[in-house]
């Protein structure tokens, strides 16, 4: 993966814990980017070279701006939060990602957008993109939080839905709306909201995506935390929209989604075909092929390491493996042979792979 030298331009806090940190470099200009798609960002933290993803909120020109929330034990998003500063140098790459939406000014469609938290930052460039090139589209978001401090681009949405009334509709829900006095009774917390609380659910869906039996075509996209995505997903599938449709992007993978490292894995050799070249190396039994790869000094395709990203997606053309998370993949993808080498541990003596 190749990467540039950019400088921090501008750090904001929409709200606790949550950056947007701006970006200038001259290699800017020249990215092709579809809106929903990240940049990896690298650093030097404590004299240990740490990559993570983050999702491009914002492009003008020499300039990208990145969402970043906190997260607890995170290197990267604490460092970005606690440290860096205006005028800091920082690595990023070029923009990658399947999670997009790629706007035409004469199609027709309805977007219903299913976002939690910080995952609400690949969807802002999404909807900012459709409004302004898709006119004929409408959107439906529904953002849950757990409280309206917690709302991120609140005062852009709120404009949005006034610019384009016709058009794009939010509705926003907290979740963190109530708290247990002295003896253990539910009672509101003292607040001045007076809309939606509660958990997206299916009759949440159904009472505010007014376009949900039309028969226009539509497009649902997902962007929150492990649970969220996969719940949110079984519950919009059941409405009635083809899996093709259903379109999702994972912040963050909860570590007890992981499997267990098969028990009859073993020592393979994985062949793989990596930018027009083809190499052998040796993998350990239980050892994840991307581990394996980056341990031999191959400089393979990746970021999250963590399943959710497809940064890392190969076709499998021989042999076989298990995954311990595929959540990055949907059902006819794996069909198809696609697997993530940072997930997949080898079954079979002999392993090939490829590259797109």
């Amino acid at each position: 993966m190749i990467y540039h030298i950019s400088h921090v331009t501008d750090i904001t806090s929409p709200c606790k814990d949550v950056r947007l940190i701006s970006l200038s470099s001259p290699f800017i200009s020249t990215f092709e980017i579809d809106p929903g798609q990240y940049i990896n960002v690298k650093a030097v933290i404590n004299g240990v070279e740490v990559e993570r993803q983050y999702s491009v909120c914002d492009l003008q020109k020499d300039k990208i701006t990145i969402g970043v929330k906190k997260v607890k034990s995170g290197i990267m998003s604490s460092y970005l939060i606690d440290s860096i500063k205006v005028g800091d140098e920082i690595e990023i790459s070029n923009p990658d990602g399947r999670f997009i939406v790629e706007p035409k000014h004469e199609i027709r469609k309805s977007y219903l957008f299913l976002a939690a938290g910080i995952g609400i930052t690949p969807i802002y460039k999404m909807i900012k993109e459709i409004l302004e090139q898709e006119p004929k589209s409408e959107i439906c978001l529904l953002y849950s939080n757990k409280t309206e401090k917690d709302i991120v681009f609140k005062s852009e949405f709120d404009q949005w839905k006034e610019m384009y009334q016709d058009q794009f509709h939010v509705i926003y829900t907290l979740t963190d709306n109530v708290n247990r006095s002295f003896f253990g009774l539910l009672k509101s917390k003292s607040s001045s909201w007076t809309g939606k609380t509660g958990r997206i659910t299916l009759d949440f869906i159904k009472e505010n995506y007014s376009s949900l039996e039309s028969t226009i075509q539509k497009e649902v996209y997902l962007c929150g935390p492990t649970e969220f995505n996969i719940d949110l997903e079984k519950i919009v599938f059941e409405l009635g929209i083809p899996h093709k449709q259903i379109h999702k992007e994972f912040f963050h993978v909860d570590q007890n989604t992981e499997a267990i490292a098969s028990q009859n894995a073993m020592n393979a050799q994985l062949t793989f075909t990596l930018d027009g070249n083809k190499q052998t190396i040796e993998v350990k039994a239980k050892e994840k092929l991307l581990d394996a790869m980056i341990r031999q000094g191959v400089n393979a395709p990746h970021s999250c390491s963590s399943g959710a990203c497809a940064s890392c997606v190969c076709k499998l053309v021989s042999g076989k493996v298990s995954m311990d998370i595929s959540l990055a993949l949907d059902e006819d993808e794996i069909k198809d042979g696609y697997i993530l080498a940072c997930q997949a541990r080898p079954l079979s003596p002999e392993i090939e792979i490829q590259y797109a």
